[in-house]
C-alpha cells in the first residue's frame, strides 16, 4: 500500500518537472525593427500643457462637441486630458476628467467631459490605458464589438454591455439606471485565476455586470471528460466580486452529448469504467463532489468510499490541502506556492471531507486520475506565478547598442576570423543539433515560444550577460536564480540567438534567417532589443 501511495508522488515530481511556462510576447511592440528605430515618437508636454504631435503639429482642444480622430495625432481635451493616437490605438496618456466609453455608439463611443471623439477615420479603434488596482498596475485594452465593450488584460478578456468610465488610472462600471460609477478593483486576469485556482477549467466567456449594486464577473467555463459513447461536459457558472475577487457563487450543470442530465436530491453523477453512471443515496453530495471528484465527475477514491466514507481499517490517502490546513500526523511530500500535497493515514474519510483545509482526497486506486488533476493544478499555478513575477522586458533591462559593444569588448568577444560581427559567435547550429533532432521547423518555433523571459539582472545579477545557445538550453532550468525552476529562461539575446541556431541546424540556409539588434517601443519608451527575422518570398519577416 505504502509503495503505491508514494508512486503517486513520483509521478507528481515528474509532472512538476514538465510544467511549461509562457513567454509574454505582448510586452514589447516591434515597430519597423529592420530600421533599428532611433526614437519612438511620444508626446512632449511643455510648461503650458500644449502638446506636440509626432508630425510637430500642435493640437489643443477644449470643450468641443465632437473631434475627428486620426492616426498619429495627439490631443489635449478638457484642459489636462491627453489622448495620443498611433495607428488604430488610442492611448489615454493622462486624464483628470472622466473618459466615458459607450457600447451603444458606433463612431463616437469615446467621450471626455463634453467632447466626443469621432473615430470613423480609424479602422478597428482600440483604447489603451494604464489601470491601477490594489493588486495590479496594467495596460488594459478596450474595444467595441457589436453592442459590447471588450476589456483585455494579459490576454484574458471580459465583455460588458454597460458603459465604462476611466478616471485617474481607475476603471469603473457604470450602472445603467442611476449612471452610478462602480470601481473595478479586480481585472479579468485576476478573476480568471480565482476561478481556476478552485479547480482547473476552460473559461469560455467572462461578462462584467452589475448585481445588487455591485460589479461582478459572471464567468462561464466547462470541464470535459470523454466516455465510451460520447462526451460529458460540466458547464460551470461562477460569480466573482469585481471589487474584492471573492467567489460568491458556483453553479454546475452536467451534460452528456449536449443533453442535460439531471440529478435527484441524493444522486451523484460520476464517470466510472468510461461510462457516466449515477450513485444513489449519496449524502452531503456537493461536498463530496468538491473533495472526492476531479472535473466534477471523475472519482479520486474508490466508488464505495464515496457512498460510505466510514472505513473498516486505516488507509493512506494523498491530499491536496491549503497552506494553513491542520491535520494530525500528516507527512509533507510536495509544497507549491499555493498548496501542500501530503499523506495521511485514517479510518474516517468523512473527517477529511469535512475539513475546510482539504481541497482534494485521493486513494491508491485512483493514482492516474490524481496525477492528471495535479498536472492541471500545477500548470495553472505556473501561469499565475509567471504573471505575478512580472517577467517582462522593461527599459532598464534594454541595453543600448553602444553599451553592448563595450560589454563585448570587455568580455574579449572580438570579431574572429571569417566573421563580420562578434555576435556571430552566439549563433551555433552545430551545438544544438541534439536539441532539435526529429523536430520540424514549426515545432522548433513552438519550442522557442515556450522560453520564459527573465532579465539578466534577475538571472545573473548583471545588467547584461550573454550565454551560448547550449548553455541557455541546458543550464538555465536548474540555475538557483531561475524564478521558474525547470523552465528555459533568459532575455531576448539568448532567445533570438538560440532560435536562429536551431533553425540553421534544421536546414534553414544562413542567408534566410538572422538575428537583428535594434530599438523598439517598450510601453512608450525606446530601448534595445534582439529578435529573429526570416526571409520569405524575398522579404524579411519578423518572428
Amino acid at each position: 500500500m505504502k509503495k503505491k501511495v508514494y508512486a503517486i508522488f513520483v509521478l507528481l515530481f515528474f509532472v512538476i518537472g514538465l510544467m511549461q511556462g509562457a513567454i509574454a510576447q505582448r510586452d514589447y511592440d516591434v515597430r519597423e525593427p529592420q530600421q533599428a528605430l532611433e526614437k519612438v515618437a511620444t508626446p512632449v508636454i511643455s510648461e503650458n500643457q500644449t502638446l506636440i504631435s509626432p508630425q510637430k503639429q500642435v493640437v489643443a482642444i477644449k470643450g468641443q462637441e465632437k473631434v475627428e480622430v486620426k492616426s498619429n495625432q495627439v490631443l489635449t481635451i478638457a484642459n489636462r486630458s491627453i489622448v495620443a493616437v498611433e495607428q488604430n490605438v488610442i492611448n489615454i496618456k493622462r486624464t483628470s476628467k472622466p473618459v466615458l466609453l459607450k457600447p451603444t455608439e458606433d463612431f463616437d463611443f469615446v467621450c471626455i467631459e463634453n467632447t466626443s471623439l469621432d473615430v470613423r477615420q480609424i479602422k478597428e479603434p482600440l483604447i489603451a490605458v494604464e489601470i491601477e488596482t490594489p493588486e495590479l498596475k496594467k495596460v488594459v485594452e478596450i474595444k467595441k464589438e457589436a453592442q459590447e465593450l471588450v476589456i483585455t488584460s494579459d490576454n484574458v478578456t471580459a465583455v460588458t454591455t454597460n458603459e465604462l468610465e476611466i478616471k485617474d488610472a481607475k476603471l469603473y462600471l457604470v450602472r445603467e439606471d442611476e449612471k452610478k460609477a462602480l470601481e473595478i478593483k479586480v481585472l479579468p486576469v485576476v478573476a480568471s485565476e480565482r476561478v481556476k485556482r478552485i479547480e482547473p477549467q476552460l473559461i469560455e466567456k467572462m461578462e462584467l455586470k452589475v448585481e445588487e449594486d455591485k460589479p461582478v464577473y459572471e464567468i462561464k467555463s466547462v470541464q470535459s471528460v470523454e466516455v465510451e459513447d460520447g462526451e460529458v461536459n460540466v458547464d460551470i457558472t461562477t460569480t466573482v466580486d469585481a471589487e474584492t475577487g471573492v467567489v460568491k457563487e458556483i453553479k454546475k450543470q452536467i451534460k452528456k452529448n449536449n443533453q442535460v442530465i439531471k440529478e435527484e436530491e441524493n444522486e451523484l453523477l460520476i464517470v466510472e469504467n468510461n461510462r457516466l453512471v449515477k450513485l444513489g443515496n449519496v449524502t452531503n453530495k456537493e461536498l463530496k463532489r468538491e473533495k472526492l471528484l476531479a472535473k466534477s465527475v471523475t472519482p479520486l477514491v474508490a466508488v464505495e468510499k464515496i457512498e460510505n466514507p466510514k472505513l473498516l481499517k486505516k488507509e493512506k490517502f494523498v491530499l491536496q490541502v491549503k497552506k494553513e490546513c491542520f491535520l494530525p500526523a500528516k507527512e509533507l511530500v510536495v509544497r507549491t506556492d499555493n498548496y501542500d500535497f501530503v499523506v495521511v493515514e485514517t479510518e474516517d474519510l468523512k473527517e477529511l471531507i469535512e475539513n475546510e483545509g482539504v481541497i482534494k482526497v485521493c486513494d491508491e486506486s485512483k493514482a492516474k486520475e490524481f496525477v492528471n488533476y495535479a498536472r492541471e493544478v500545477l500548470e495553472v499555478e505556473a501561469e499565475e506565478k509567471i504573471r505575478r513575477l512580472e517577467l517582462k522586458k522593461n527599459l532598464y533591462d534594454a541595453i543600448e547598442i553602444p553599451e553592448l559593444e563595450v560589454y563585448m569588448t570587455e568580455e574579449g568577444w572580438g570579431v574572429k576570423e571569417g566573421q563580420v560581427s562578434p555576435y556571430q559567435q552566439f549563433v551555433t547550429p552545430g551545438a544544438v543539433k541534439d536539441e532539435i533532432t526529429g523536430l520540424t521547423k514549426e515545432q522548433i518555433y513552438e519550442k522557442a515560444k515556450s522560453f520564459v523571459w527573465v532579465s539578466d539582472s534577475m538571472l545573473h545579477n548583471k545588467r547584461e550577460k550573454w550565454m551560448s545557445p547550449r548553455d541557455f538550453l541546458v543550464n538555465t532550468p536548474a540555475m538557483g536564480t531561475n524564478p521558474v525552476k525547470g523552465e528555459i529562461v533568459s532575455d531576448c539575446s539568448e532567445q533570438a540567438n538560440t532560435l536562429v541556431s536551431m533553425l540553421r541546424a534544421s536546414g534553414v540556409p544562413a542567408e534566410d534567417v538572422r538575428v537583428v539588434l535594434g530599438k523598439v517601443n517598450f510601453s512608450g519608451e525606446a530601448g534595445g532589443h534582439a529578435w529573429v527575422e526570416v526571409k520569405e518570398g524575398g522579404k524579411w519577416q519578423v518572428l
